[in-house]
């Protein structure tokens, strides 16, 4: 390697001698073997109207094998512009979120009222129609039913009167037929009277199961009403 050792060294004489030569806004290492003192470290082209750089500039430790500071030009990249738009466009992605979060809560709302008036129509709904059944059936009992009950009971009584008055055969006969017609007809209407009396019961149970679930309905739309304010 003297070869190439010599060529280093001719060549940094050579520079030291004409450093016009060099580039401008060049600096050139000089390698530690080359420098005819320990302060020399660099070399530039005197040509750049810049002061040359005191060695404190460069100096990052005590080592003499410290590499030169960079020059200003690539040191001083500003990212202020660069930070400020990507600042830019997290406000208006996180703007562009809260409205449509807010766009989606008022459709949320307006669904929920909706919900809410139709529930509060169903259940006034059913609250009329309960009504119509037991006044419907509190008709049916007291004219319909009771009253025939107690017309065939007073028919077969008065049948009784005159099969007990009756002294001819044949007529008792008679009465007897009657009687067991009206005794059938009485069980007749009873069983009528427990199917419908069962019937009403059954409804109660379907309107009560409704009211619950309106109620349910009605309260989960107010939960969430709640919750979006």
């Amino acid at each position: 390697m003297p070869v190439l050792n010599k060529f280093r060294h001719d060549l940094v004489d050579e520079l030291r001698k004409n450093p016009n030569k060099l580039p401008l806004d060049m600096q050139m290492f000089i390698p530690l073997d080359c420098r005819t003192q320990r302060s020399e470290k660099t070399l530039s082209n005197q040509n750049t109207n810049k002061s040359k750089k005191s060695d404190a500039e460069f100096a990052f430790s005590n080592s003499s094998y410290d590499w030169p500071t960079l020059g200003k030009t690539l040191n001083s990249i500003n990212y202020d512009s660069q930070i400020k738009n990507i600042q830019n466009d997290l406000t208006s992605l996180k703007h562009e979120y809260k409205l449509e979060i807010e766009k989606i809560n008022n459709k949320i709302q307006h669904h929920s009222l909706r919900t809410q008036k139709a529930c509060l129509l169903m259940q006034t709904q059913i609250n009329t129609q309960q009504e119509i059944i037991d006044s419907t059936s509190s008709i049916v009992n007291d004219l319909t039913l009771n009253m025939n009950t107690n017309v065939i009971k007073m028919i077969s009584n008065f049948a009784q009167l005159l099969n007990d008055a009756a002294h001819a055969e044949q007529q008792k006969n008679k009465l007897n037929i009657w009687q067991n017609k009206l005794t059938n007809q009485q069980q007749y209407m009873f069983e009528r009277q427990t199917a419908f009396n069962n019937h009403i019961q059954n409804l109660d149970k379907l309107w009560f199961k409704q009211s619950n679930s309106i109620a349910e309905l009605l309260n989960s739309c107010l939960i969430i009403n709640n919750n979006d304010q």
